[in-house]
């Protein structure tokens, strides 16, 4: 094979390469794309599960009533600062909004039976 021939066949050669390795590079950053948006999709789903678990563990314990040795869950008198502070520290929470507004970027509501009258409304549990 002469000289002429051999620079065909190495021309031919990197044009056949070309695609390959474009797909190659396409298909890493499109995966790492995908893995970027399942991170952020798993960190989202995990603050919300940590912030239900927070509203049920208040509403349920630590701000319900308790008497004659037992809890009565979604009967609040008074908003504790003290056992949210708590909640808000043990959860990873940055920041846990407790009110009947909702105040904060992630919010859930649970109802409760507020006061001795036991007015029924939304007590709202914020993040951020």
């Amino acid at each position: 094979m002469d000289s002429h021939n051999r620079a065909y066949v190495s021309m031919d050669t990197m044009v056949a390469i070309l695609p390959v390795l474009l797909i190659v590079v396409y298909t890493l950053n499109a995966m790492v794309i995908a893995q970027k948006n399942y991170e952020n999709t798993v960190e989202a789903q995990q603050k919300f599960d940590v912030l239900v678990s927070s509203a049920d563990y208040l509403v349920n314990y630590g701000l319900a009533v308790k008497g004659d040795g037992k809890y009565y869950p979604n009967w609040i008198v008074e908003l504790d600062l003290n056992t949210i502070k708590n909640v808000e520290l043990n959860s990873g929470l940055k920041k846990l909004t407790v009110g009947f507004d909702a105040d904060g970027t992630t919010c859930i509501y649970r109802v409760i039976a507020y006061g001795a009258d036991k007015q029924i409304r939304k007590l709202y549990f914020c993040e951020g």
